[in-house]
């Protein structure tokens, strides 16, 4: 599988939020309750555009240019 790793854009926003929506929603039932993921994703959420803006997000993109991964941080928190 070829990947390609570069920063996020303002582009990329909604994108990378459906993906880790998808992830935390698939992968996270595995070891919590809908409810328990509900209120995480309420209290907690995903990507913060802050840090998209600070430069400090990637994405990994596959051959389809699909968002398949992402990490962040943010020198603010």
């Amino acid at each position: 599988m070829e990947l390609a790793i570069r920063p996020a854009t303002a582009a990329d926003i909604l994108r990378t939020r459906t993906m880790q929506l998808r992830s935390l929603s698939l992968l996270g039932s595995w070891h919590y309750s809908r409810a328990e993921i509900d209120s995480f994703l309420k209290h907690v959420g995903t990507l913060e555009e802050a840090v998209v803006g600070e430069g400090h997000c990637f994405i990994a993109l596959d051959c389809e240019q699909q968002v398949i991964a992402s990490g962040a941080w943010s020198r603010l928190a």
